[in-house]
């Protein structure tokens, strides 16, 4: 073989390893890229997995929280979750367990696709009254489970009855000294003695009086539910005791009572509602007037 077909042997072989390399290289390179990508994909499904841990232990610790009960099922009717409030219905006895039965039938009728709710009596003691409501979970597509919300409504209804008989007794109260109000109102405008009138003057201010006691009661009513707490201040006793007798005195002199008010030195200062403290003793002063013999 000559030297020039060495030469081009040798020059050809070279392109051939060139070219292999090259292309092992290229199948390296390709499959470091498909690694990484791998890594990374498995990374950040590591990442949703742990995410999602957590946002399921959030949810778990935020509904074993409520005071509501709730118990949840999965698509087969197997219980997945029940919080500590419902935790209270399994193996009760009792009334109780009619909360346990009624939670299971309406589950299962949620779990079919029929919402339901139901209010149950129980009679104590002290009697209770519960709701329970149950709706089916779905995916978009089927109903993939079923949760119950338990829910004790029985403070709810007593201070609803509360406020209804509150209301119907104002409703009462109000009637009779407005009723007062027109009727001597409408006997003035027709008497000419003076004395007569003014005997029913005074007879109007004290039914004036019952009326702004009873919205008093009403706005004291309001702020307890508001739950507003009360305006503590400091106050000398003297004013509140005056302030008392003066709103008390017309009843006081329609019935010739004599107020003798003593003993309340300026030095003594409390701290409280001054409203609250007035009407007390505004109270304690109109029981005084009615059960007390007229001129006393």
């Amino acid at each position: 073989m000559t030297e020039a077909a060495v030469a081009v042997a040798f020059a050809v072989a070279t392109v051939v390893v060139v070219a292999v390399l090259r292309r092992a290289a290229d199948q390296r390179r390709a499959l470091e890229r498909r690694v990484d990508e791998l890594g990374a994909a498995v990374l950040l499904g590591a990442s949703q997995r742990a995410d999602s841990a957590a946002a399921l232990d959030r949810l778990e610790r935020s509904l074993r929280a409520i005071p509501q009960g709730v118990v949840i099922w999965d698509a087969e009717g197997h219980e997945v979750f029940r919080n500590d409030v419902a935790a209270a219905f399994v193996g009760a006895r009792h009334a109780d367990a009619l909360v346990g039965r009624a939670i299971w039938e309406l589950l299962t009728d949620a779990l079919a696709g029929t919402p339901q709710q139901r209010d149950l009596d129980l009679f104590g003691p002290p009697p209770r009254r519960v709701a329970i409501s149950a709706v089916g979970l779905d995916d978009g597509a089927v109903i993939c489970g079923a949760v119950a919300v338990i829910d004790d409504v029985s403070e709810r209804r007593r201070l609803e009855a509360v406020r209804r008989d509150f209301v119907a007794n104002i409703s009462h109260e109000l009637k009779t000294p407005v009723g007062a109000l027109g009727l001597l109102a409408e006997t003035i405008t027709a008497e000419t003695d003076p004395a007569v009138t003014r005997r029913l003057a005074e007879r109007m201010t004290g039914e004036a009086f019952r009326v702004a006691r009873i919205i008093d009661d009403l706005l004291d009513l309001t702020r307890i539910e508001a739950e507003e707490s009360a305006v503590r201040e400091p106050i000398g006793a003297h004013a509140v005791v005056a302030e008392a007798v003066e709103r008390i005195r017309p009843l006081a002199d329609t019935r010739s009572i004599t107020l003798d008010v003593g003993g309340v030195a300026r030095r003594h200062i409390l701290r409280g509602d001054r409203r609250q403290l007035v009407s007390a003793i505004g109270n304690l002063l109109e029981n005084a007037c009615k059960y007390s013999e007229d001129g006393s």
